[in-house]
């Protein structure tokens, strides 16, 4: 299962003092996001993302990006983060110096992320367990709207040197059902922590272990239950409608894709490619597998109208030009035409099984 790990990498460093995602800390200069990095190939991501302020991109790719592709053979795909992007309608943020967070720059990498996907910060240290937990979290999920936090023990997080500011994970039989982020938490000399408020009055708060009866031990890990949403029949049909024109723009801009260059060889998969996703929606389950067979359906739908010989568009095409010439083409040449186009698309299907098979190993 190919798995996707996206680095934010576009904060400031403000209260660092400089761009600290950039700092050489290791002792042959490595970086802090490099070893992070490290420990999410060998968990099994095999696809990396990094998302950056386009001031910083030299140095990124001379300091690390260069070596890390070297060193894994894994190609990286770099997005910039920059204000302008997705806030058309908000004139306001035109002058807003910081990022927005999360969502906004996971928007920014969405042309370069077509796998299921783990989001970090460049300047936070996760430890190996925290990927290995995600990786086996992402192919534990049940459908497209799924999700899961890595979480981790608020006393293990916080500071003795002064406050700290963390999102607060509630909790409800094991699955999360929100995140409060929570300024001026401190660890006092007794051991407990709280949070200092401005009306002089403190909040303590009580961390727990999340127990799993399954492996008989605390969870690092949180899953995220995605609520179902139930519509009426007219609403049902209208909004099946909107998935299918979604998924005919997006079809229409892959193949675009392939003639601009943005589409590589990574991005489409042949028969054997096919098998392996068809398996991989199985254990999923069966919304997934019904949402394949819809992209699927619409995708053999598209490619047999296109204007390629041997298929129904190359046929459509010759009535066209039949019908403003007058007069029909001579068999024996549409014959051999439309030959030609079935061989080009059974050479093109011999690549893609080759290009997947290379892929499994």
């Amino acid at each position: 299962m190919d798995k996707t790990i996206v680095v934010m990498a576009a904060g400031l460093g403000s209260r660092y003092g400089g761009v600290k995602q950039i700092e050489r800390l290791g002792p042959d200069g490595e970086i802090l996001m490099e070893y992070a990095i490290y420990d999410a190939v060998n968990a099994g991501f095999n696809k990396i993302v990094l998302i950056l302020k386009p001031e910083i991109y030299a140095d990124v790719k001379e300091l690390f990006g260069d070596r890390i592709e070297k060193s894994t053979g894994i190609k990286i795909d770099y997005a910039f983060q920059t204000m302008d992007r997705f806030t058309e309608s908000r004139p306001e943020f035109k002058d807003r110096a910081k990022p927005f967070g999360t969502v906004h720059a996971v928007i920014c990498a969405k042309d370069f992320i077509k796998t299921p996907f783990a989001v970090m910060n460049a300047d936070d240290y996760y430890g190996a367990e925290a990927f290995r937990v995600m990786s086996g979290q992402l192919e534990k999920l049940h459908s497209a709207q799924g999700a899961a936090m890595v979480a981790y023990r608020l006393k293990n997080t916080v500071s003795p040197f002064g406050t700290v500011t963390r999102g607060v994970c509630m909790v409800d039989n094991g699955l999360l059902t929100g995140v409060r982020e929570t300024y001026k938490i401190k660890v006092m000399p007794d051991g407990s922590i709280r949070v200092l408020t401005r009306g002089g009055s403190d909040v303590t708060l009580t961390a727990r272990d999340i127990y799993d009866p399954e492996s008989g031990s605390n969870r690092l890990g949180i899953y995220i239950s995605p609520e179902r949403l139930r519509y009426g029949l007219l609403e049902a049909a209208t909004n099946s409608v909107r998935y299918t024109c979604y998924i005919v723009k997006e079809m229409f801009k892959v193949l675009g894709g392939l003639f601009t260059g943005s589409v590589t060889s990574d991005d489409v998969a042949g028969p054997v490619g096919t098998i392996s996703i068809i398996g991989q929606a199985v254990r999923a389950g069966f919304e997934v597998v019904l949402r394949l067979g819809v992209l699927i359906s619409i995708n053999l739908g598209i490619m047999n109208i296109l204007p390629i010989p041997a298929l129904d568009g190359g046929r459509f095409l010759f009535m066209v030009i039949e019908a403003v010439r007058g007069k029909p083409i001579p068999p024996e040449k549409e014959g051999m035409i439309h030959m030609a186009g079935l061989v080009l698309l059974f050479s093109l299907m011999i690549l893609l099984t080759v290009m997947d098979v290379r892929k499994l190993f």
